[in-house]
């Protein structure tokens, strides 16, 4: 990353460019990277363009240095055992073939042609990358080094970071053991090291570091030089041929996490010890997927040291409490196969303030505080390479790092059938049930709350920061004007952008009475959006204990103001509100103005009182407690949009990655079970993202796309069929 990022900031033009390496370059972790370069992240648009450039990035090096980096294009075949990683595999096809990436559906015998040595009784089908491949990193590295050094930029090696200089909240230096180097931006691209280098600056960065496992054999039955590559996500492992041998790594379910104390403090060229225990029950996998495994010589188990972060991106980006210092790391066992891109875009981001490519679900800024608390991090990365690895197209939740946050109101939900969700360290309600009730049940009850009553949803889960309503008019004088008077209760709507137009984030702004705000977004962008509009001198502690000081809860339906007539005899306005006293349990009840929901602000020590009241109130009326998917699928009806889907700082929609200049929100509905992150095709166009989407009792599905160019019919590419949207106008039934 640091070789990627130097050659990117001296062709950019970015000034005098020094990269401080430790030892020598490619020590670390990168010597024994696997170095595959694969097309199967498709989450997010950067990781779509970055497998595009990175191979043109190959060839760009080759032909400018002289130095191969040994790219070899073999291929790659990904299997599925089961319907959902079918599905899921579909789905990369469906995209890759919406932006020019062959990414073509294979069954067993196919794959057979290509890997005769898998055992495929097992396998459904699979998908075929022709163009993935690998390079050699040691090649890579040296080929981005001289490339750096042949526009300008000094490498220093043997150059030990002991210190980064600060005056007061800006960076003005860095102290190697060869002596201080002044400078007004900081890279961290230190790789597992990169949480030590962080602690030099006071901060914490969200990266643990593991054990990581693959195995290389002598040549044996059936490998051959150059095959395809494999990856079977249902077993966790991954192979390739390497000199004549087999490379075979895997993702365990439980990673051995690995503290930075563990580590020699010259730790460079260097392994870990091996572990049989630990790979065994993959190599159990591997014999089962390649029966001639069984007679081949296990030269070695390699451990090697990799760094993870919990949610498989990584951390790219601004690190807003130092100004000028900034981080490239936590790359997730993927630093090789990402460092193209995310180099470009980081250089872009350094010298012209914004990317071409949206990296912000990579943003350092999207995690809390807890993230980085040395126990839970370690617990939970444990967990996380796997959780990645393996994600199908069926959501699912973690084991490890739960029951953190606890809503007032938990204890009286866990009580029924409600299904929690991990989100932000909450444990959020995704849906409530009858005991023994599934999923669908308990959403259609809801929505028939939703429609004909009240239903009535603990949202304390959501970001909360209380923040000086004039400093937050001042900062958000561009997208709110409006913003100073606030009255108490009042609820006004913040969409930040930036100088392009570029949508960064939305907030909701309840006025506390005097000089005080509450900020409240989405509780997955609480740590993201909190900065953006509550500002840094609102984190830490003092904004933990806003969050933590309040319990709310959203009434949704057209009975919704009769659930608290007892106490507001009168109806709120839009966007109004009012101080409510539920027989003692005192807070603040807020109209929405997008939505029409009533959103109820309770203080914490009395919210229990104050929900069992309302709760018995809705009961009556006809109505019911509900989980958090009745909220989402209340949003999505009325087309309204949410930060990090409808919001984000671009969608590219051509199949060229530039983006459209007339791209606009649409609402459908579809008969078939859509996702979310379904292409948007217009005939034989791709046009647009399938950006959100509500289930619905059904089965069918409501739907928000982000589309481009002229009106038409539009289809949403489901796992290779295509889905009929049909129009529909936004929902505006009263809440």
């Amino acid at each position: 990353m640091g070789c990627a990022l130097a050659w990117h900031l001296a062709e950019i033009g970015a000034g005098s460019v020094v990269l401080l390496e430790r030892d020598k370059l490619g020590c670390g972790t990168t010597w024994h990277s696997a170095a595959n370069i694969s097309f199967h992240e498709v989450s997010t648009r950067a990781g779509i363009e970055t497998y595009h450039y990175s191979q043109e990035m190959f060839a760009r090096l080759e032909e400018e240095t002289g130095q191969e980096v040994g790219w070899t294009e073999t291929g790659r075949v990904q299997l599925a055992t089961n319907p959902d990683r079918l599905a899921a595999l579909r789905h990369i096809s469906a995209c890759g073939k919406a932006n020019g990436i062959a990414a073509d559906m294979i069954g067993p015998d196919e794959i057979t042609e290509r890997l005769p040595l898998l055992n495929v009784e097992d396998v459904l089908g699979g998908l075929w990358t022709p163009d993935a491949g690998r390079v050699n990193p040691t090649d890579l590295v040296a080929a981005y080094a001289l490339g750096a050094r042949q526009r300008g930029a000094h490498i220093i090696e043997n150059a030990p970071v002991v210190g980064v200089n600060r005056d007061a909240n800006e960076i003005t230096g860095v102290v190697t053991e060869q002596g201080r180097i002044a400078t007004r931006k900081v890279v961290i691209a230190a790789g597992l090291w990169s949480p030590a280098i962080a602690a030099l600056c006071g901060l914490r960065l969200p990266i643990h570091a593991t054990e990581h496992f693959y195995i290389l054999t002598r040549p044996f039955d059936g490998v051959r030089t150059n095959m395809p590559a494999f990856r079977d996500a249902d077993a966790l492992i991954y192979g390739r041929d390497e000199v004549g041998g087999l490379l075979l790594g895997c993702f365990e379910k439980r990673v051995k996490p690995l503290p930075l104390s563990a580590l020699p403090e010259k730790f460079s060229f260097d392994l870990l010890p091996e572990d049989w225990d630990q790979f065994e029950p993959y190599m159990i996998e591997a014999l089962h997927r390649i029966p001639s495994l069984a007679d081949a010589e296990v030269k070695m188990l390699l451990n090697g040291p990799e760094s993870f972060t919990i949610d498989g991106r990584y951390l790219l980006g601004p690190l807003r409490d130092v100004s000028g210092l900034y981080v490239a790391a936590g790359m997730n066992s993927a630093g090789i196969t990402d460092s193209a891109g995310a180099a470009r875009a980081l250089a872009e981001i350094m010298v012209h303030g914004t990317s071409t490519v949206d990296v912000s679900p990579f943003d350092p800024g999207r995690f809390a505080g807890f993230h980085s608390a040395p126990g839970w991090l370690s617990e939970r990365i444990a967990e996380a390479p796997s959780y990645v690895y393996g994600r199908g197209r069926k959501p699912k939740d973690f084991e490890t790092g739960r029951d953190l946050k606890l809503s007032p109101l938990h204890s009286e939900l866990s009580a029924t059938g409600t299904r929690f969700q991990s989100v932000m360290g909450w444990e959020r309600a995704a849906h409530v049930g009858r005991q023994g009730e599934s999923a669908s049940e308990a959403l259609k009850r809801a929505c028939r709350w939703r429609e004909e009553s009240v239903a009535m949803v603990d949202a304390t889960a959501l970001g909360r920061r209380i923040v000086n309503l004039r400093d937050l008019a001042k900062k958000c004088a561009a997208w709110a004007p409006d913003l100073a008077d606030v009255a108490l209760g009042d609820c006004r709507v913040i969409e930040a952008s930036d100088q392009n137009g570029r949508g960064l984030g939305r907030a909701h702004v309840i006025g506390l009475g005097g000089p005080q705000a509450l900020v409240v977004t989405q509780a997955e962008r609480a740590a993201i959006d909190g900065t953006l509009f509550a500002g840094l001198s609102d984190a830490g502690l003092k904004g933990r204990l806003a969050e933590a000081g309040f319990a709310q809860f959203l009434l949704i339906g057209p009975r919704a103001a009769e659930a608290l007539e007892k106490w507001i005899p009168r109806p709120i306005p839009l966007g109004k509100g009012m101080v409510i006293d539920i027989d003692g349990a005192d807070g603040i009840a807020s109209r929405l103005p997008d939505s029409g929901a009533l959103l109820v602000t309770l203080a914490a020590d009395v919210a229990r009182s104050g929900w069992r009241k309302i709760a018995g109130v809705v009961d009556n009326i006809g109505g019911g407690v509900a989980g958090w998917s009745i909220i989402e699928l209340d949003r999505i009806t009325r087309m309204v949009p949410a930060a990090g889907r409808e919001i984000t700082p671009g969608i590219p929609l051509a199949a060229n990655g530039a983006l459209a200049p007339a791209q606009r929100l649409i609402a459908a509905s579809c008969a078939l079970p859509l996702v979310g992150g379904e292409p948007v095709w217009r005939g034989a166009d791709p046009v647009g993202l399938v950006t959100s989407v509500a289930a619905l009792p059904d089965g069918s599905r409501l739907a928000i796309a982000v589309v481009s160019g002229p009106e038409g019919e539009f289809e949403a590419d489901l796992e290779g069929t295509r889905a009929v949207l049909t129009p529909r106008k936004a929902d505006t039934h009263d809440n």
